[in-house]
């Protein structure tokens, strides 16, 4: 009579160790899927308040200018790689609205410094005219206009000239492969977003020059 009980109670046993496993295995999934969730919550949360805070102190900004501009400047990319370590992870929706924020907040920034400390403007050097021929009236020869050995003067590309601690930001689209020329700049930092030809660099002092790859 035990010996007829005996398979039952194993059977029993072996069901229940599996339930068990089961469970197990659905309190880690649901664990996992919390721990996802307040993961995303968390970050949002962090992301939104960086955001608002830099927003704030870009208001606040009045003296010192370029100091303060510069310090919030590395705020930012500090949470532009933040979000770069985790984007992974997010939801591709969420992936492109902080994006946007990213984006929408650098161009705050440069929209702020150029409002606080304007750059100084400049603009294309006119070309000097093609040598003008003369002929001499009493020997017979050809005289030539001494042209201007300043190669800069026949450049045709985007140009950057004389400026002293500025930011300038050439956004996709508005350099289309044409050379870059940037000349007796100082404490400058330019950021060229966009696809260039030819780079062409002359008397930089304590400038950053950042180019897309």
């Amino acid at each position: 009579h035990d010996s007829s009980l005996a398979p039952f109670g194993h059977e029993r046993s072996t069901m229940s160790e599996d339930l068990a496993d089961a469970d197990d295995k659905d309190d880690k999934d649901d664990k996992a899927e919390v721990s996802k969730e307040e993961f995303l919550k968390d970050f949002f949360k962090s992301f939104k308040a960086e955001e608002q805070s830099i927003r704030d102190a870009l208001a606040c900004v009045n003296s010192e200018v370029h100091e303060q501009l510069d310090a919030l400047l590395l705020r930012l990319q500090a949470l532009e790689a933040s979000f770069t370590r985790q984007a992974h992870v997010l939801p591709a929706y969420d992936v492109q609205q902080y994006r946007s924020s990213l984006k929408a907040l650098t161009e705050e920034l440069a929209a702020r410094r150029e409002q606080l400390a304007p750059r100084k403007k400049f603009s294309f050097k006119r070309r000097n005219p093609p040598p003008v021929a003369t002929t001499g009236e009493d020997k017979g020869y050809v005289l030539s206009a001494s042209a201007d050995s300043d190669p800069s003067s026949a450049f045709h590309g985007e140009r950057l000239d004389g400026l002293e601690n500025q930011l300038v930001i050439r956004k996709p689209g508005e350099l289309e492969g044409r050379d870059v020329w940037l000349s007796n700049l100082e404490g400058c930092r330019i950021i060229l977003l966009d696809r260039i030809g030819a780079l062409h660099v002359h008397k930089l002092k304590r400038c950053e020059v950042v180019v897309a790859a």
